[in-house]
């Protein structure tokens, strides 16, 4: 019992509601697939790597509303990923 796999169209990124289910899974049955389990190590990686990033762009916030403001487009751009 495992969570699907998104179609290669899709992020691999593993979404809450998968971590949910993941947990359930975890409950019944003790353990994941190896899919499942390479998915949360690739979503924890790239969520330190978006942590370290977003920290950066904070560490440059000051005083000046000029900074903010690109610190605030950074972030944006962070969480919104590459453009498609």
């Amino acid at each position: 019992m495992g969570v699907t796999v998104p179609a290669p169209d899709l992020p691999r990124r593993v979404q809450q509601h998968e971590v949910d289910a993941m947990r359930r899974s975890l409950a019944i049955g003790g353990a994941l697939t190896r899919s499942d389990t390479e998915r949360l190590i690739e979503t924890c990686g790239d969520l330190l790597a978006e942590r370290v990033r977003i920290e950066r762009v904070l560490s440059q916030l000051g005083p000046a509303w000029g900074g903010t403001r690109r610190a605030l487009n950074d972030l944006a751009r962070i969480v919104r990923g590459p453009a498609r």
